[in-house]
């Protein structure tokens, strides 16, 4: 498997990587990664928000701040694992928890030959 960001032990939300692949594993002619995608829009006191465009800006927060009572979640995102075959793109439809929740998936032999069967219609 090949990592794209490593992981931080106090930023495992997807919130922390917005738009980003964090890693990937080619298995039997196919390529399965995980993405932090979906749009993000908060709502903080004095008309300040966080966005996927913006996020960078908040560089200095951990997972433990985003329970902030203080914050309104209108749109979060999440991680999803997907993958393409032969430069073609394949919507797994499968969303992880958390980055070690969409490592895991990818490190996971029996997940990842599932789903490669469902991209080559062997699926029942």
């Amino acid at each position: 498997m090949k990592t794209h960001i490593q992981r931080d032990p106090k930023r495992l939300d997807s919130f922390f990587y917005a738009d980003q692949k964090i890693a990937e594993r080619e298995f039997h002619g196919c390529v399965f990664y995980a993405y932090g995608l979906g749009d993000i829009y908060i709502s903080i006191q004095n008309d300040e928000y966080i966005t996927n465009s913006n996020i960078t800006d908040y560089s200095h927060l951990t997972d433990s701040d985003l329970g902030n009572d203080k914050w309104e979640w209108r749109n979060n995102n999440w991680f999803e694992i997907s993958a393409t075959k032969d430069g073609e793109f394949k919507d797994l439809s499968v969303i992880a928890d958390d980055y070690d929740h969409a490592i895991d998936m990818l490190n996971d032999d029996e997940f990842i030959k599932e789903q490669l069967d469902w991209i080559n219609g062997r699926n029942e």
